[in-house]
């Protein structure tokens, strides 16, 4: 959680604009659309959060609302590194995989500033899949961690559900809702 509050303040050192936004966490299972359910309230078609069918959401994405549009790397000495929307589009796991080490070891999170579709207010989180280490074709083992700590940021979380589930919702999404609820923020 400290490391959270750290991020959090790195990130509005470097963003202003995120002063004064309700953060939302948009999270779930491995592929339930919340990189999609994001870029639906992107203005600029340039730019979009990667989507796929194996895991993709590698590095927590903060998007925030804002009137030009610009990707930003944050790292974990604080320095903030521009990433062109071509190759933030590729951070996906297998495309960090391929560098041989973790890169959210250096690259903790990306902020995304860009206008949302009548959301001024808000500021998104997009989250790599909590279970995304139990998939097949997984390459990190902390989602999970990595969505906690990014979820206890948030003032709200937005919970997806991937409609390959039969309209039930699984029992370790469940679980996982259950803990989080213990923090008293509101869960859609």
């Amino acid at each position: 959680r400290l490391q959270g509050v750290a991020d959090k303040l790195d990130l509005l050192g470097s963003s202003p604009a995120l002063h004064g936004k309700t953060v939302v966490a948009v999270a779930g299972g491995f592929s339930s659309g919340k990189s999609s359910f994001i870029t639906s309230f992107i203005e600029d078609r340039q730019v979009s959060l990667p989507v796929g069918i194996e895991p993709v959401t590698s590095i927590p994405t903060y998007v925030v609302s804002g009137a030009g549009s610009a990707i930003r790397g944050h790292t974990y000495k604080g320095g903030v590194i521009d990433i062109a929307p071509d190759f933030y589009s590729r951070l996906s796991h297998a495309f960090v995989h391929g560098f041989g080490f973790n890169l959210r070891e250096i690259l903790p999170f990306v902020a995304i500033e860009t206008p949302l579709r009548g959301l001024k207010h808000l500021t998104f989180i997009d989250l790599p899949g909590y279970d995304a280490a139990q998939s097949e074709g997984a390459h990190t083992s902390d989602d999970l961690s990595k969505a906690r700590e990014f979820i206890s940021q948030a003032q709200a979380l937005i919970w997806l559900i991937g409609a390959d589930s039969n309209g039930e919702i699984p029992a370790a999404d469940l679980d996982f809702l259950l803990e989080q609820q213990s923090d008293g923020r509101q869960l859609y």
